[in-house]
């Protein structure tokens, strides 16, 4: 069951090029949320802010410590449950599309059913059977090394390197193999498919990592590309300032006045630019997620045809 190189790529690219505006109209309402969400996140910390960068050294302790690392965390926590919400609502819509569950041009996606939730179960159960293995791992690699140092310090450390090498890599190789087609499994057979996706990756781990790699390079480098030449033009007029905010701070410590200023600054730059920073991370996403989806949707079409299987994507149209 090797997952066809080119076919996965040409497919995704395929998919991506062909249903831009299907994309764009499932991905634009889940993600607009998220950056307005981040966006009143960030405005809702401002006076914490505010304070930490008027306050000198001599006067900061714990008192202000705790609201301002509790602020921060807690914003930090809404803002992933947000974004992983989006990811998982975002996918289902992509993978349903991909998998041809919709035929018909999407502009505007939101939905909170069935799948959706078993998306956001799959990478629930994902993510903690991870720390799970990790936890395990940590143990069993301690208890091992504690019996090494008993019998001498070059075995102890020779044996340490060996297995945290071997948990590392083997914990890479387990996620990426499970997580691939997950996505597919979910929303095509309708059911948390970690151990049927563990399946479908066997013998695809290179295949999965250079297909991930190409997919998600180029749109990265093109992101990268327009998000400086927005900063630059953002930052056009506060250049010399934040040049010399700068060269001061490798030179010594900046002074309170002066931290707030660099910081007033940079919330001067953000409140000008933010639309277009939003759009760009939008658009970003949408493109990155959308050739995602085109390549796992290729693959498990493909792998599916390879093994005998018999096609579930019109089982779980005729249940939609």
């Amino acid at each position: 069951m090797k997952i066809p190189f080119e076919r996965t790529l040409v497919g995704a690219y395929r998919f991506a090029l062909t249903n831009l505006l299907s994309i764009f109209g499932i991905a634009w309402f889940p993600f607009a949320i998220v950056g307005c969400v981040a966006v009143g996140l960030f405005y809702s910390l401002l006076p914490v802010l505010n304070t930490v960068f008027s306050t000198t050294m001599d006067k900061w302790d714990e008192t202000q410590a705790v609201p301002f690392f509790s602020s921060m965390l807690g914003a930090l926590a809404l803002l992933i449950v947000v974004v992983f919400v989006a990811h998982a609502m975002v996918m289902v819509g992509l993978m349903r599309k991909a998998l041809g569950q919709q035929p018909e041009p999407v502009y505007f996606y939101f939905s909170l059913g069935a799948p959706v939730w078993r998306m956001i179960g799959a990478y629930v159960l994902l993510l903690l059977l991870a720390w799970g293995a990790t936890i395990a791992f940590a143990v069993g690699i301690g208890l091992i090394v504690i019996g090494f140092s008993r019998v001498s310090q070059l075995a102890q450390s020779i044996v340490t390197f060996v297995l945290m090498v071997t948990a590392i890599f083997g914990g890479i190789y387990a996620f990426v193999r499970v997580q691939f087609f997950l996505p597919a499994v979910v929303v095509a057979e309708r059911h948390i498919g970690l151990r049927r996706s563990w399946n479908l990756g066997r013998g695809n781990f290179w295949r999965i990592v250079g297909i991930t790699i190409l997919v998600t390079l180029p749109a990265y480098i093109v992101f990268s590309t327009c998000l400086s030449i927005a900063m630059q033009f953002a930052l056009a007029g506060h250049t010399a300032k934040l040049a010399a905010f700068n060269a001061h701070a490798m030179n010594g410590s900046p002074t309170p006045a002066e931290m707030r200023e660099y910081f007033m600054t940079i919330v001067t730059v953000l409140k000008s630019s933010w639309p277009i920073l939003v759009l760009l991370e939008l658009v970003y996403f949408a493109a990155l997620i959308g050739l995602s989806a085109g390549a796992i949707a290729t693959a498990y079409n493909l792998v599916n045809g390879q093994s005998g299987d018999a096609p579930v994507v019109g089982a779980a149209k005729a249940g939609t």
